[in-house]
């Protein structure tokens, strides 16, 4: 999976966007693909959008959903790493920690 290129989604009048969809991804080549919920992402004085891509493990077999370890930050084709990214996804866990009933149900989905 790769992120959408920032003039393919954005105009002249957006001042950001995102697109979230589920997909399977194996970090490196060869490894086993996992689930991931991929967002793309993109706000004016990025240069390029940027893909968040968060593992999690579907309720089968009688388990619950649940989400994975920390997410992954893709820059185009190139994974982050830890260190590069650690700021970036401390950022996006606050946005998504800022809504109530979100934050109650990840923590239940851990």
């Amino acid at each position: 999976m790769t992120a959408l290129s920032q003039p393919a989604l954005s105009t002249s009048i957006s001042a950001a966007w995102a697109f979230a969809r589920e997909g399977a991804w194996g970090r490196l080549a060869g490894d086993a693909s996992v689930d991931v919920l991929a967002i793309d992402f993109w706000g004016s004085g990025m240069p390029t959008s940027a893909t968040l891509m968060q593992p999690f493990y579907r309720a089968t077999s009688g388990g619950r959903f649940r989400i994975g370890s920390v997410p992954s930050l893709l820059v185009g084709e190139n994974v982050l790493s830890s260190d590069s990214a650690s700021s970036s996804i401390e950022t996006i866990m606050a946005g998504v920690h800022s809504h109530a009933m979100v934050t109650t149900l990840w923590q239940s989905w851990r």
